[in-house]
């Protein structure tokens, strides 16, 4: 049986979501320069209309999940229905060259917040959360979301990594809070998408994800480990919480036995039949990610 203290630690983990991003300088992988434009991408493959088929052509793709994956191009859009839901465009990664683009207004790989705010205004919302970088240094990342226009502006310390592109959503939501909660139901997976390129134990023990979490009709949360990472931890471990969301849109989950949990904000994807990712904006104005977890993906090896 383990010993507390283990678990402690276990959930320590999982609670802390370190956010394994690697920036860098990096290359330019194309000559041809895109123009990035709020609610659209890009012209040449525009979100809802552009088919797998066409961003293939254009950046020589990889599928993982529900994701495809160009990273000599510095891009990924995730697919639902054959189709692109949202692009992502990353900027000084050492793991990804750097997209070859800007938006329409000038931002780019080398501009900073007061210049997002100057050309896009005051964001509908702002999440501030520490990260660790590949290097090991201590660093802080600064989102700004513009939902009525459809893109988001990832900055760490200042310098913008990466534009997210989605369709424009109003401040009011067209979903019920009975609608959300069933949306949350099912798998988990702290810190984010997890590729099966690396093992599990890999991206768990470097902090790139964190335990999975089954959100269960009900009310119920479990926490488990899905592969045997190491002697203390095993996916046999499952520790047994609960998960609320009020009619407010606050998330709560929480785990009695270790007095330990999250609540805060919960930011979804009302449009689409399967979310894939929750962020939940907490009072001390950091953040938790999660992604949906597909367990065909799990690389237990």
């Amino acid at each position: 049986m383990m010993i507390a203290s283990q678990k402690q630690a276990i959930l320590a983990l999982f609670l802390s979501v370190i956010a394994f991003t690697c920036y860098g300088e990096s290359q330019t992988s194309s000559e041809r320069k895109y123009i990035i434009k709020e609610g659209v991408g890009i012209e040449e493959c525009p979100i809802k209309l552009c088919e797998e088929k066409t961003f293939n052509e254009l950046f020589q793709s990889t599928k993982v999940g529900t994701y495809l994956l160009a990273p000599q191009h510095g891009i990924e859009v995730w697919i639902v229905r054959g189709r692109v839901k949202a692009m992502f465009f990353f900027f000084h990664s050492e793991k990804k060259n750097s997209f070859n683009g800007e938006t329409e207004t000038g931002i780019g790989r080398d501009s900073s917040r007061d210049d997002v705010i100057q050309k896009y205004g005051k964001p509908n919302d702002i999440l501030v959360s520490p990260i660790s970088l590949a290097s090991g240094v201590n660093a802080q990342e600064e989102t700004l979301l513009y939902k009525e226009k459809g893109i988001t502006f990832t900055l760490v310390n200042n310098r913008l990594v990466d534009i997210r592109v989605s369709s424009p959503t109003g401040n009011k939501s067209d979903i019920s809070i009975e609608t959300k909660r069933t949306k949350l139901l099912g798998e988990w997976i702290g810190g984010g998408i997890y590729s099966q390129k690396i093992s599990f134990k890999e991206a768990f023990l470097t902090g790139q994800v964190g335990a999975v979490v089954r959100l269960e009709a009900g009310g119920k949360a479990v926490m488990f480990i899905p592969c045997d990472v190491n002697e203390a931890i095993t996916r046999k471990l499952k520790i047994e919480g609960a998960w609320s969301l009020n009619d407010r849109g606050e998330f709560e989950m929480q785990y009695k036995e270790e007095d330990a949990g999250i609540k805060g904000m919960l930011t979804i994807d009302e449009e689409s039949e399967d979310i894939d990712q929750l962020i939940i904006k907490q009072a001390d104005n950091r953040t938790k990610k999660f992604g949906r977890f597909d367990p065909s993906q799990l690389n237990c090896s």
